[in-house]
């Protein structure tokens, strides 16, 4: 959220401040955009006129979005996975809502496209990679080896029609990775029969330093433990291009540590 708000900004061009809505999962995932989400918003001079949360099954979000139309935002801001997304997006087609919908990290443009058709168009999500169909990038073409190879004959999976993970199957990988490196980092202070949780944060994941997952991120460094708790200090803004593909909108941009009231 805070990186998305940040490219508002960069990128608003009238006098008054910009107007944002939000939407949320109805969930902890989707909660957490609350935590310190609207506080660094307003800071930032940007209005807040919604929050509305969103069922994890919805089939209809009218309600939530006529009270968004009402309140005139220029942007819809949500931490909503995919197929409430494509919801979302046919209710705002049908409602005559012109108005960009930013998502963060949890669908990217095939399942968009997938789901909610043409109307995907102009879409924007976040993810901590660049193209992740870019099988010209070294790192991305080894990810998809691994993806192909562990995913052929999944149940949801036809890796023939689509030779490149989905963002969810990207962040899996991702998180796997860097726990990965936590344990090898933990397991140089500390003996494998005295490991715990607490040491592997301590010894581990509080010392991870320039971790890039063999190219796919910018950087993953814990500068400061116990308060840093970005998953990822880089992120990439990515938008459903006209042709309904994957397009990256921005470089890397380095994500705000928004912090809720409670763990300052």
């Amino acid at each position: 959220m805070g990186t998305n708000i940040n490219y508002i900004l960069a990128n608003w061009k009238e006098k008054r401040a910009p107007i944002v809505a939000l939407v949320y999962y109805d969930g902890p995932l989707g909660k957490s955009m609350l935590w310190g989400g609207p506080q660094y918003a307003e800071e930032k001079g940007v209005e807040i006129v919604a929050k509305e949360p969103i069922a994890g099954g919805a089939i209809d979000t009218t309600s939530q979005l006529l009270r968004i139309k009402q309140a005139k935002a220029d942007f819809i801001l949500g931490t909503i996975v995919g197929s409430q997304a494509a919801v979302l997006l046919k209710d705002m087609k049908r409602l005559g809502m012109d108005i960009p919908l930013m998502l963060g990290t949890g669908t990217d443009a095939t399942e968009l496209v997938e789901l909610a058709g043409d109307v995907a168009k102009g879409t924007y999500y976040t993810w901590i990679t660049r193209e992740i169909d870019d099988a010209d990038d070294p790192a991305m073409s080894e990810l998809h080896k691994w993806y192909s190879k562990y995913m052929r004959g999944k149940k949801g999976y036809d890796v023939d029609k689509r030779g490149y993970p989905d963002g969810v199957w990207l962040v899996g990988w991702i998180v796997g990775s860097i726990a990965e490196e936590a344990l090898r980092l933990a397991l140089e202070e500390v003996a494998p029969d005295e490991l715990t949780g607490e040491k592997v944060r301590d010894f581990g994941i509080n010392r991870i330093k320039n971790f890039t997952c063999n190219g796919l991120l910018r950087d993953v460094s814990y500068d400061k433990p116990g308060v840093d708790h970005r998953g990822s200090q880089w992120t990439v803004i990515h938008k459903v291009g006209d042709d309904l593909t994957d397009t990256a909108v921005t470089d890397f941009m380095k994500a705000p540590t928004i912090l809720p009231s409670w763990m300052k």
